[in-house]
């Protein structure tokens, strides 16, 4: 069960970060073309380093807590704020 919540947690980041990254950092500077590379790099650092953050701990139970509630609000935070722009982006 555990490695099935770190996988959908490590998954739904690389989405964030890879809409975040895009639109407002990458594309903003580059060709659409020539902004998925760095883009895909950053979205796979960002699931690495969740993967790694949401391994064991002994750090006890507030730790865990703390750790999970910080990472439910950045992808509910994401998907509010660049899901609209992702899904719509010709509406103003």
């Amino acid at each position: 069960m555990r490695l099935f919540v770190r996988t959908i947690a490590a998954a739904l980041v690389s989405i964030a970060v890879f809409l975040f990254s895009y639109w407002l950092v990458f594309a903003q500077f580059l060709t659409q073309n020539a902004a998925y590379a760095p883009t895909l790099v950053v979205a796979g650092a960002a699931a690495f380093a969740t993967w790694h953050v949401t391994g064991p701990s002994a750090h006890g139970i507030a730790a865990t807590v703390l750790r999970w509630a910080a990472i439910a609000g950045a992808i509910g935070f994401c998907a509010g704020f660049f899901g609209p722009m992702a899904l719509a982006p010709g509406t103003d």
